[in-house]
């Protein structure tokens, strides 16, 4: 969620944050992207299970996964 309030700076570093994410994302593999879009769109856990065909610890597992991948990208040096 954007902040909505709080300095320029905050503001410009979550905006080049969502960048380097949308650039990061094509990168992951396709099973941890797909279950990071849908989660990114508003998909709740269950909703992400029934529309792939996972259980719980799968979606979570591969949230994670995914998440630890990303994470380094997300440093913004202001």
């Amino acid at each position: 969620m954007a902040p909505t309030t709080g300095d320029v700076y905050t503001q410009i570093a979550y905006k080049q944050s969502l960048k380097q994410l949308e650039d990061k994302l094509p990168t992951l593999p396709a099973k941890y992207r797909i279950v990071v879009e849908m989660w990114i769109n508003g998909k709740t856990l269950p909703q992400i299970e029934e529309k792939l065909g996972l259980n719980r610890a799968n979606v979570k597992s591969r949230l994670h996964r995914a998440r630890k991948r990303l994470r380094g990208c997300l440093e913004v040096d202001l």
